[in-house]
Order: structure tokens, then sequence, then C-alpha cells
């Protein structure tokens, strides 16, 4: 049987995945460092973009990574 391991991957287990190799597991804003953010956009779950409340700036998890412009899913990264 010949099919890719992403195809049967959970694209949230990955991505949970991703934010412990990062980030250690615990996702900080990038700028500040702190934890004071909401979370903006789910339209492409489980890809987050999170909003910084003091400063309006947006952030993803691949923010200042080597995959910052990367269109791909959570788990081909992973």
């Amino acid at each position: 049987m010949d099919f890719p391991l992403t195809d049967i991957l959970d694209e949230d287990i990955c991505y949970q995945w991703l934010v412990k190799y990062f980030h250690n597991g615990v996702l900080l804003i990038p700028y500040t460092h702190s934890q004071n953010y909401i979370i903006n956009d789910r339209r492409r779950s489980p890809a987050v973009w999170y909003k910084d409340k003091r400063t309006g700036k947006y952030f993803t998890i691949f923010t200042n990574t080597i995959f910052v412009k990367t269109h791909f899913s959570a788990c081909k990264l992973s």
C-alpha cells in the first residue's frame, strides 16, 4: 500500500506539536514575549492568527521562524 503519511495525521495534533517544538509548549507574542493576546482568526483551522492586545500586531506560530512565509499544512511541517 502506497500513501502519504500526512493524509492520516490529524492537523490539530500536528499544530500542537509545532507549538511545543517552536515555542516550548507556551505561545508568547514574538515582539513582547508576553501572553496578552487573543485568537483573531480561525478560518484555516488549526492555523490561527493571534492578535497582541496591547500593540494590535498579528502573529502566528510561524512568526520569527524559518517557516514564516510558507503555505504548508501543519502536518507537512511536523
